[in-house]
């Protein structure tokens, strides 16, 4: 007989559509603070015409901050197995957002799977150009090889 253990988390997001259908959104633990904004990433939740109304991304958004949020906590917490779980259903659902494959990418470098790690730290960049730490992270890596 397997044991589960259920895991709950008081986490409540904020998901605004603007007339320009860009987004707010941020996600908030029981406290009131914010735990993950992801504003500064909005182009990448654009929506498109792969997702037919407002409703099915709403709750596709919401699934993927509670797998992304959930991998943050695993990660934070040593469990590399359970947060890469949990950040590829993350990515599955929406597989451009730089944030997710940095994650994804730290995971692999705390398991030891450099080459995984700089693959998708390089995946990150290319959705996210302008992220400095990112390309000096790349850069030592691939200086130290």
């Amino acid at each position: 007989m397997k044991k589960f253990i259920i895991i709950f988390v008081m986490l409540y997001t904020t998901l605004i559509a603007e007339n320009n259908n860009s987004l707010i959104l941020k996600t908030y633990n029981n406290s009131g603070e914010i735990v993950v904004d992801l504003n500064p990433y909005k182009q990448d939740f654009e929506l498109n015409a792969d997702i037919p109304t407002d409703v099915e991304f709403s709750k596709k958004m919401e699934i993927f901050v509670l797998n992304y949020n959930l991998a943050k906590t695993y990660f934070k917490n040593h469990q590399y197995n359970k947060a890469l779980e949990h950040i590829n259903i993350a990515i599955q659902i929406f597989n451009n957002v730089s944030i997710a494959y940095q994650l994804k990418g730290s995971i692999f470098y705390k398991q030891y799977k450099f080459l995984d790690a700089l693959n998708n730290w390089k995946r990150a960049l290319s959705l996210d150009p302008s992220n400095l730490k990112l390309q000096e992270l790349i850069h030592k890596i691939e200086k130290d090889k």
